[in-house]
């Protein structure tokens, strides 16, 4: 996932099952971070854990696959402003945009912590239509050539004409 929302603190953030932040990770019932003020690009990386599934957003049914935030160190979560960000496969191909996130019951708003879940629109539901509406980049790069083609083309005949 790659997503430019807000950061996460450096500092491993522990809460009991009423949500009270704690000191250390002594009766913790929950592990996460708080976020920052600021944000910048970011990445992770996640395995889909979530099937396959269709909501409305209010826009319509979309079908959604999902992760869950699993480590601290390895796992990516969600945070606002990621809406948009790429998710891709191992191969680098584009597989999802993100479009939301799932959290706990009375979680701290501004906050990520192990077991909330990532959100984002499955692209191969979606790439047959997309690719009816927009050339694959390779049909881009052969009207491109056929510009610079056409181009030079037009440039010869000037010339010669001016002989």
């Amino acid at each position: 996932m790659i997503g430019n929302g807000f950061d996460g603190a450096s500092t491993t953030t522990y809460w009991d099952s009423s949500w009270n932040e704690l000191a250390s990770s002594a009766g913790a019932a929950h592990v996460g971070y708080k976020w920052l003020n600021s944000s910048s690009k970011r990445w992770g990386t996640n395995t889909v854990s979530v099937s396959s599934f269709i909501t409305n957003y209010g826009f319509g049914n979309v079908s959604l696959l999902g992760t869950t935030f699993n480590q601290i160190y390895d796992d990516a979560q969600v945070s606002t402003g990621d809406s948009g960000g790429g998710v891709f496969t191992s191969t680098g191909a584009l597989a999802g945009i993100l479009l939301a996130s799932a959290n706990y019951p009375s979680q701290p708003g501004n906050t990520s912590v192990i077991g909330d879940g990532s959100y984002f629109a499955d692209m191969s539901v979606y790439g047959s239509r997309i690719l009816a509406v927009v050339p694959e980049p390779s049909s881009f790069v052969l009207l491109g050539l056929a510009g610079i083609l056409a181009a030079a083309m037009t440039r010869r005949r000037s010339r010669k004409r001016r002989i």
